[in-house]
C-alpha cells in the first residue's frame, strides 16, 4: 500500500513539469503553424516553392524548427509521464492525450515531408519527383516537339510569371504554366529555372519593376521568357483562350477554357534561339505551284502549311521563277516548290543551283520540293509531263525522280499510298515519325517514286560531299507497286489477271521510296517528296483525311532549318492544344466554391477520428 501510494505521489509530483512541456511543445508548434499566415515575408517564400526556399531559407529553417521543437516538448512530455499512468488518473489523461496528439502531428509531418520531398531535386535519386499522366487526353505530357527542343538547349532559360491571385483566369494560368515548366524542369532542371511573383505583393512589385527597367516589356500579367541576353513577353491572356456558351453575362452559360501556354513558349524559345529572328522561307510560283491560298481553289492552296510554318517562327513569302527571274533573294533561307506543273526555265535552274551551293555568299540554301505525276497529253496517250531542267537539277542533288506512280493493291482507293518512315533509317528527321513504336502513316494521293542515288558514274556532278538517304517509303503490307501508265484505270489495273499473277507489274524487289532527303556533311541540305496533292488544302480539308500532311511539312522544313524536330506533334494535336476544361454553371452553383474546402476539411476529420480511436483504446 505504502509503494502504491509513492508511485502517486511522484506521479502527482510530475504532473506540473508534465504539463509544462505539453503546453510548450504545443504553443511552439502552433506557433509553427500560425507564424506563415501572419508574417507576410514568411508566406511569400513558403508559398513561393522551391526557388524561393533556396532563395530565402530563413523563413523555411524557422517554421520547420518551431515545429519540430513543439512535437519535440510533446514527445518528452509523454516520455515524462511514462510508469505513472496507473498511478494518477491526471498524469494518465494528459499522457495518453499527449501520445495522441503526438501521433497526430507525427501523421502531418510525414505527410508534409512527403509533399516538400516531391518538390525536391535529388539528382539519380529524384524518385518521389516524378509525375505520371493518366489522363486519356496526355492533358499532363509534354508534345515531342518540345520535349525535343528542351533536351537539346544550350543556354539557361529563366521565366517569371507575373500572377493575380485575384484573377480566376490568371490562376488558371499559372496553375497550368507550373505544371508545364515543372516538366521542362525535369528534361533540363539546371537550365531552366522559374519564379512567381505574386501582384500586387510589395516583394512582386518591387521585383517586377526591376524586371520591367531592365528587359522593357508591356505593362501586363503575364510570362517573361528570358535566354541569353534576348527576351519575350507572353500576355497572360495569351495563355488562355476562354469561350463562353449561352447569351452574354448569363451565369447559367457554360464556359471553355483553354490553356495554350506550350505552344506560345516553344514558339518564344525558338524565336529567341535564333536571335530574334524568322527564318525566310520562300515559296516558289510561276510554273502552276500551290500557293498560300489567296484564291477560291482549295486543290491549288497550301494554306493550312502555311499557318503551321509561320506558327514555327518562320516568315513566309512568295518566289516569283517565270520571266526574267534572275537571283535568290539574299535573305531565303529555305525554298519550298510545291507542285510544279510545268519545267523551270533556265535562269530558275542556274539560280536554284547556285543557291543551293552558296554562291559567292558562301550560305548554302536548303530546298523542300513536293513533286507529283503531273500529266501531259500527247496524241492519244496520256504520260508523265517532261521536267528536263528540274529533274536535272535534282539529279545533281543525289536525287532521281522517276516516272512511276505508287498502286496499292489492298485498300481503295488503289491510287492513294499509305507512306510510312524508313525503319532502316534513324535520323532526327525520321524520329518525330514514329509514335508508342508504331510508324505514323502518310496519305499520298498518287505518290510518285523518287530515288537516292548512293553510287555510279551519272552521279559525278553532285556536290561532294552529299549524300542521299530514302526516309520515306510505300507500306509494303498494302501491296504496293510502280506503274508507269497514267492512260489506265488504277481500280481495273488492281482487278486484272496481270496484276493478279504478279506479271503486270509486277511487285518490287525492294520498298518503293516517295522521300528522299540529302545531307552535306551532316548537314541537311535537301527534301523531295513524291507528292503535292495530299498537301493541298482540298485534300487535308476533307472528312476522314488526317492532319499528318502537315506534320510531315513542318517537320522536313524544321529538319532543313536543322531545329530540334518542332514540327513533330502527336496527331491528335493537330487541331486542339493540350489542355481544354469545360465548367457547367448552374443557379445552383452558389455553393461550388465551397468544395475547394472538403478535401483538407475530411483530412482533418480523418486524423482526429484516428486520434479519438487511439484516446478510448488506450483508456480502456
Amino acid at each position: 500500500m505504502s509503494d502504491w501510494k509513492a508511485e502517486e505521489a511522484k506521479a502527482r509530483d510530475r504532473v506540473i513539469p508534465l504539463l509544462t512541456l505539453a503546453i510548450t511543445g504545443l504553443a511552439l508548434f502552433s506557433a509553427g503553424l500560425i507564424i506563415p499566415f501572419v508574417k507576410r515575408d514568411f508566406y511569400e517564400v513558403i508559398s513561393g516553392g522551391v526557388v524561393q526556399w533556396r532563395a530565402r531559407p530563413f523563413p523555411l529553417v524557422m517554421t520547420g524548427a518551431l515545429l519540430v521543437l513543439g512535437i519535440g516538448c510533446l514527445l518528452g512530455a509523454s516520455i515524462l509521464g511514462r510508469g505513472g499512468e496507473r498511478a494518477s488518473p491526471s498524469v494518465r489523461r494528459l499522457l495518453y492525450g499527449a501520445n495522441t496528439l503526438v501521433a497526430g502531428l507525427f501523421l502531418v509531418g510525414i505527410l508534409a515531408f512527403l509533399n516538400v520531398l516531391s518538390n525536391l531535386r535529388l539528382g539519380r535519386f529524384d524518385v518521389f519527383n516524378q509525375t505520371f499522366d493518366y489522363t486519356q487526353a496526355s492533358l499532363y505530357t509534354l508534345a515531342p516537339s518540345t520535349r525535343d527542343f528542351i533536351s537539346n538547349l544550350r543556354e539557361p532559360v529563366n521565366l517569371y510569371y507575373f500572377h493575380s491571385p485575384f484573377s480566376g483566369s490568371s490562376q488558371f494560368a499559372r496553375a497550368e504554366t507550373a505544371t508545364l515548366v515543372e516538366n521542362c524542369r525535369r528534361i533540363q532542371p539546371s537550365l531552366v529555372t522559374w519564379q512567381v511573383l505574386e501582384i500586387p505583393s510589395e516583394s512582386g512589385l518591387r521585383e517586377l519593376e526591376d524586371l520591367r527597367k531592365k528587359y522593357q516589356f508591356p505593362e501586363e500579367l503575364g510570362l517573361l521568357v528570358v535566354m541569353g541576353t534576348n527576351h519575350e513577353f507572353i500576355k497572360s491572356s495569351d495563355l488562355v483562350s476562354q469561350q463562353r456558351s449561352g447569351p452574354p453575362g448569363d451565369p447559367s452559360g457554360g464556359a471553355t477554357l483553354q490553356y495554350l501556354g506550350e505552344g506560345k513558349l516553344l514558339n518564344a524559345l525558338v524565336y529567341l534561339s535564333e536571335n530574334k529572328t524568322k527564318a525566310s522561307v520562300y515559296l516558289t510560283s510561276g510554273n502552276g505551284e500551290m500557293g498560300k491560298g489567296d484564291g477560291a481553289d482549295r486543290s491549288a492552296a497550301m494554306g493550312q502549311v502555311i499557318q503551321a510554318l509561320e506558327k514555327d517562327s518562320y516568315k513566309v513569302e512568295t518566289l516569283n521563277l517565270a520571266g526574267k527571274f534572275q537571283a535568290i533573294p539574299a535573305d531565303a533561307d529555305i525554298i519550298v516548290m510545291a507542285g510544279p506543273k510545268n519545267d523551270l526555265s533556265q535562269q530558275a535552274v542556274d539560280a536554284l543551283e547556285k543557291f543551293l551551293q552558296g554562291g559567292s555568299s558562301g550560305k548554302k540554301g536548303k530546298l523542300l520540293v513536293l513533286l507529283g505525276p503531273e500529266r501531259e497529253r500527247t496524241g492519244g496517250a496520256i504520260g508523265f509531263t517532261p521536267l528536263p531542267r528540274l529533274k536535272g537539277l535534282l539529279r545533281k542533288f543525289k536525287v532521281d525522280v522517276a516516272d512511276q506512280v505508287v498502286v496499292n493493291g489492298e485498300l481503295p482507293p488503289h491510287s492513294t499510298t499509305i507512306a510510312v518512315a524508313n525503319p532502316r533509317m534513324s535520323s532526327s528527321l525520321t524520329k518525330p515519325m514514329r509514335r508508342g513504336g508504331g510508324l505514323l502513316p502518310f496519305e499520298f494521293p498518287e505518290a510518285r517514286v523518287v530515288n537516292p542515288v548512293t553510287a555510279g558514274p551519272a552521279d559525278a556532278a553532285a556536290p561532294s560531299p552529299l549524300s542521299a538517304d530514302s526516309f520515306l517509303i510505300a507500306f509494303p503490307r498494302y501491296d504496293p507497286r510502280p506503274v508507269s501508265d497514267l492512260s489506265q484505270s488504277f481500280e481495273a489495273l488492281v482487278r486484272s489477271a496481270g496484276w493478279e499473277s504478279g506479271k503486270n507489274p509486277a511487285p518490287p524487289t525492294d520498298e518503293l521510296t516517295v522521300g528522299v532527303s540529302v545531307s552535306d556533311g551532316g548537314s541537311p541540305r535537301l527534301v523531295v517528296l513524291g507528292n503535292a496533292r495530299g498537301f493541298s488544302d482540298d485534300f487535308i480539308g476533307r472528312r476522314g483525311v488526317s492532319g499528318n500532311s502537315i506534320d510531315l511539312a513542318s517537320t522536313s522544313v524544321n529538319w532543313l532549318r536543322e531545329r530540334s524536330n518542332l514540327g513533330a506533334k502527336p496527331s491528335d494535336m493537330v487541331k486542339t492544344e493540350r489542355k481544354t476544361y469545360k465548367l457547367e454553371l448552374d443557379q445552383r452553383a452558389a455553393g461550388f466554391s465551397r468544395l475547394r474546402f472538403l478535401p483538407p476539411a475530411l483530412a482533418v476529420l480523418a486524423i482526429a477520428g484516428m486520434g479519438a480511436g487511439v484516446w478510448l483504446i488506450r483508456r480502456r
